[in-house]
């Protein structure tokens, strides 16, 4: 099981956060991490190459992109769980979001702004 994780949620096309979540005893992730970590996966993207998942000294990235629309990010402390365990999590936190916001929404939406809000109601704790 993950002990301590970030999910953050990003619009594909603009680079701008919807939500970010922790689970655990950690730090808020600081924005220009945030940053960082999209802009990895935009050279990768811009390059050609598909940056699915990379590993640190302590942790796994996870990055993967829904209809070209929703990125999910997530990282996680390497606690033996595989990229298919990381990758059927963020697969199962997109289903999630479309029962809550739905599909059009989130693959068209009207405004990033009332998708950003409506993102962050639906994950509120």
């Amino acid at each position: 099981w993950i002990v301590m994780a970030y999910l953050a949620a990003i619009s594909a096309e603009t680079g701008v956060p919807l939500f970010t979540r922790k689970k655990g005893e950690l730090p808020q992730l600081p924005f220009p991490v945030l940053g960082s970590l999209n802009g990895v996966h935009m050279f990768a993207k811009n390059h050609y190459a598909q940056l699915l998942s990379t590993l640190s000294e302590d942790a796994k990235i996870v990055w993967h992109v829904y209809h070209d629309q929703i990125m999910l990010i997530l990282i996680a402390g390497e606690e033996g769980s595989t990229d298919v365990h990381f990758q059927n999590l963020a697969d199962y936190i997109f289903h999630g979001m479309v029962m809550i916001i739905g599909l059009d929404e989130l693959i068209r939406p009207s405004s990033v702004e009332k998708l950003k809000r409506e993102a962050r109601l639906s994950f509120s704790r």
